[in-house]
């Protein structure tokens, strides 16, 4: 049977054409209907056009409870990228580029049904995190760097000119690109290879079958990226690539901070479009070199990071933990505590800390890709859209309204618990919990009004307060950085003002008011202090880690791995 209009016009339809032959027409119901090919790996589906919902409905009714790997596929309004139903869930309906669908199609036509499934889960998930289409970035640079600082003319230009001699990175083997690069390719006695350029040791690549492999233990129970950057330190180089097709996962073997085999970037040469293709210029001589490129990219990051963590934790104790912590003071004093006993102030420390580190991990998470912020269906839920409506919002929030606080313990509850129809996986970490977690029970008892909740929202978003600027760039903290802030705030105690105070910003100190002095904070007032007295934090008065031990266990990947196992 002849294929369908729209199938017929969008170019991944002429190839599935061209390569399954005509499919069959068939309907699900009135309305919902299909063109569809049967492999021995997957059931594939074009669909012409259709609603999200439509999608889903036709995906579930070809699929039911047959166990079928059914892979749905439908045009956008872009020629060049096709929607993406399952291939083991309805949910998500992803948007992925129309050449990638069609070359995992094409690959994986002759697997068994579960190791199709397994590939196509793995890689759509691959490109959901990618920065830019095939380049994944997990702690080595940032997302900001790669997707807005490498793109800079001058950085860009360099990058350009040093792959200007490799045509077609897509169809080279990860020898010949090196080769062309302008590397000496070295077979090394034991295992893998040495790139040498001016006789100089830069990189150790060990080569895989296939990118699944990067992530398995070996037959003998060892990690790739620990076997590779061993390798680096037998041999005095600075960089490690685990290298299969046209993917490459580059560590450095001595990182500023942090766990070497942590922190990568990922560069999928078959991936990149054609104005992305100088990125392939970090796997150049010119950038991995002693004192190279990426070694000053890397500083620059590490810099900018830096920055935005000091002007990050100044807002943080001026204008959101105080805020919180009134609101939360007017809530235990409605249900009869006493803000005078130093308990009931503890009970509020934890609180505002984990309230105000479940909004920057969540933005930070946003930023990176990790929560689906594109989704129609979560976007209006998201931590984003929360803090720019509290912004928009600042000179109307009512003392009698919680729309605020109900909406973050909606986005809480959804992280918590997950909700499939929002593309948001089961997170399990504890940071989450309604009990187990300091502060946690209290914030599950209480309620914190708008004209509270909202300013500190607003302020852990945005660097100002007026109103049409962009948020701040959550993806150039990175988890060390976080880290950072939650121990400074550490420093900070929470006490109630025995008389109006006036601070004195040039000495840091809260001090009695002078005649005709405005007070900082009123009488009865909760408010944060240094143990000199001031509001800038120093070093802490104990030491807690349950949320650095958080952020290391439960890394913003982990709702990413997790979103895998859910689609």
């Amino acid at each position: 049977m002849a294929m369908m209009t729209s199938e017929m016009i969008h170019p991944i339809g002429r190839e599935i054409g061209a390569h399954f032959g005509g499919g069959r027409a068939w309907t699900a119901q009135p309305g919902l209907s299909a063109t569809v090919w049967e492999t021995p790996a997957y059931q594939l589906l074009w669909a012409d056009g259709g609603s999200e919902t439509d999608l889903r409905r036709l995906w579930e009714a070809r699929q039911g409870r047959r166990g079928w790997v059914v892979v749905l596929l439908s045009a956008t309004d872009h020629p060049d990228k096709v929607r993406v139903v399952g291939p083991q869930s309805a949910h998500p309906v992803r948007v992925i580029p129309a050449e990638i669908v069609w070359n995992l199609l094409r690959r994986s036509r002759d697997y068994a049904p579960r190791e199709a499934a397994a590939l196509f889960a793995s890689e759509f998930g691959r490109i959901e995190e990618s920065v830019v289409p095939g380049i994944r970035v997990k702690d080595l640079l940032t997302p900001h760097f790669v997707r807005d600082r490498l793109r800079r003319p001058e950085n860009q230009s360099r990058l350009a000119e040093a792959v200007a001699s490799v045509e077609s990175a897509g169809n080279l083997g990860w020898h010949s690109l090196f080769g062309k690069l302008g590397y000496r390719v070295q077979q090394l006695p034991q295992r893998g290879y040495l790139l040498r350029h001016d006789d100089k040791p830069v990189a150790v690549v060990h080569p895989y079958r296939n990118p699944s492999l990067f992530s398995r233990l070996t037959r003998n129970g060892e990690l790739p990226e620990g076997l590779v950057l061993a390798d680096c330190q037998n041999h005095g180089a600075r960089w490690a690539v685990l290298a299969s097709e046209n993917r490459f996962r580059l560590f450095s073997s001595k990182p500023s901070v942090g766990s070497a085999s942590g922190q990568y970037v990922e560069l999928d040469a078959g991936d990149l479009e054609r104005e992305n293709r100088f990125y392939l210029g970090l796997l150049a001589p010119e950038s991995l070199r002693e004192k190279g490129w990426l070694t000053g990219w890397l500083k620059e990051a590490k810099d900018f990071g830096e920055e935005l963590r000091k002007g990050l934790e100044e807002r943080l104790i001026k204008d959101a933990l105080p805020p919180i912590a009134r609101g939360l003071g007017e809530h235990l004093e409605s249900q009869g505590a006493d803000l005078s006993d130093r308990e009931q102030l503890r009970r509020i420390e934890e609180a505002v800390l984990t309230l105000v580190f479940r909004f920057m991990f969540l933005l930070h998470t946003e930023a990176r890709g990790h929560l689906p912020v594109s989704s129609a269906a979560y976007r209006p839920h998201s931590a984003r859209q929360l803090a720019a409506d509290s912004l928009s919002a600042l000179t109307q929030l009512s003392p009698r309204s919680t729309q605020r606080w109900d909406r973050l313990r909606t986005l809480v509850r959804m992280v918590r618990n997950g909700d499939r129809s929002a593309r948001v996986p089961v997170y399990n970490g504890s940071l989450f919990a309604a009990d187990g977690f300091p502060g946690g029970e209290l914030l599950e008892q209480a309620e914190i009004t708008d004209d509270h909740l909202g300013p500190a929202l607003a302020a852990i978003a945005y660097e100002t307060l007026e109103p049409g600027q962009p948020g701040l760039d959550y993806a150039g903290l990175q988890i060390g950085h976080m880290g950072a802030i939650y121990e400074a705030l550490l420093s900070l105690r929470l006490t109630r003002a025995p008389e109006d105070l006036a601070y004195d910003d040039k000495k840091d100190v809260f001090r009695p008011m002078k005649a005709g002095e405005q007070p900082e904070v009123t009488k009865a007032q909760l408010y944060y202090q240094s143990q000199a007295g001031g509001r800038k934090a120093g070093g802490v008065f104990y030491t807690r880690h349950e949320f650095v031990n958080h952020l290391l266990e439960h890394s913003p990947e982990q709702i990413a791995s997790a979103d895998l196992a859910t689609t």
